[in-house]
Formats: structure tokens, sequence, C-alpha cells
């Protein structure tokens, strides 16, 4: 759970892009945990707090060097409390499967 009691959990997938794209999935992966505990106070704040995360993460992977040329999609599932948050960047999708 990212905001310890409250329950807040992540799932995620990221895709390296060219040359370097491993690094930069890897980069973003490390990063996550992190980020979304900075950006997320409350479960109120967790599509705010998505948006930060989402640039904190482009951040460290610009920081990471790097060819110039390569970087990560990335998509994100928050499940807040008794909701569901799903984005993604870049090429990245998701399917919502509901039975």
């Amino acid at each position: 759970s990212i905001l310890g009691p409250s329950p807040v959990d992540a799932f995620a997938v990221f895709d390296g892009l060219g040359a370097d794209g491993m690094h930069a999935a890897e980069a973003a992966h490390r990063g996550l945990e992190e980020e979304l505990r900075r950006s997320i106070q409350t479960p109120e704040s967790a599509l705010q707090g998505l948006l930060r995360t989402f640039s904190g993460l482009d951040g460290r992977v610009a920081a990471g060097g790097g060819d110039g040329m390569s970087g990560v999609t990335a998509t994100v599932l928050l499940c807040v409390e008794d909701y569901l948050l799903l984005a993604s960047v870049g090429d990245a999708r998701a399917v919502l499967g509901v039975s």
C-alpha cells in the first residue's frame, strides 16, 4: 500500500523505447513508489498525485542520460479504496474487463 494504512495500491507496466529504452524503463520502475508516496497524500489526491508522479518520472528518466532518443511508455493502475484509477503515457494501453 502506497499510503501505509490507507488502501492505495499501484500496479504498472513500463515499455522502454529506443537503444536506451531498457534503462529508461528501469529508471521509471525504480522511481515509481517514491514518486507516488511524494505526490499522493490522501486517497482524494490520487488523480492529481498520479499526474505529478508521471512528471516526476519523466524528470528521472531525462536525468538518467541516455542517447536523447530513447524513452518509456507507462500504464499505471491505482486501486484507491473502492475505485480504480488508470492512466497511461505514450502508446501504452490497458484493457479493463468486467464480468
